[in-house]
């Protein structure tokens, strides 16, 4: 396990433009959740496409959610840790 800083995160997932991943981070509601996710998914009807670019200069990032089949938002400022093909990386508060 790497300990990052947040600004080191953004990159991270950029990196992850169509791979899955894993995050762990705090709600609203200050509950830890687990999410399998994707970025850079497009949404296949609609006349809409969710850029994932346009929100990581924000405080959430849009993002696929695998497990529950819907665009979720990963607010960046209560990340906990990424995991991705085996690394696992905690941010640095």
């Amino acid at each position: 396990m790497t300990a990052i800083a947040r600004e080191k995160a953004l990159s991270l997932l950029r990196g992850f433009r169509g791979k899955l991943f894993a995050a762990t981070f705090i709600k609203k509601n200050g509950e830890i959740r687990n999410m399998v996710a994707r970025m850079g998914v497009r949404r296949a009807k609609g006349t809409g496409t969710y850029s994932h670019t346009r929100d990581l200069t924000r405080s959430n990032v849009t993002v696929w959610d695998v497990q529950k089949g819907e665009y979720r938002a990963i607010p960046l400022d209560r990340v906990i840790s990424i995991r991705n093909a085996g690394a696992e990386f905690t941010i640095k508060s």
